[in-house]
């Protein structure tokens, strides 16, 4: 079976989206926090 582009990257990690996603989450609400207590 040929690798997809996601599989054959070293770097690729199952669930490794999620973490992005959840990373960009945590920032973005830490900023709207910053915002609306300053």
């Amino acid at each position: 079976m040929p690798f997809t582009k996601e599989e054959n990257r070293p770097e690729y990690v199952p669930g490794g989206e999620w973490g992005v996603e959840m990373v960009r989450a945590g920032v973005a609400a830490t900023l709207h926090l910053r915002l609306v207590c300053s």
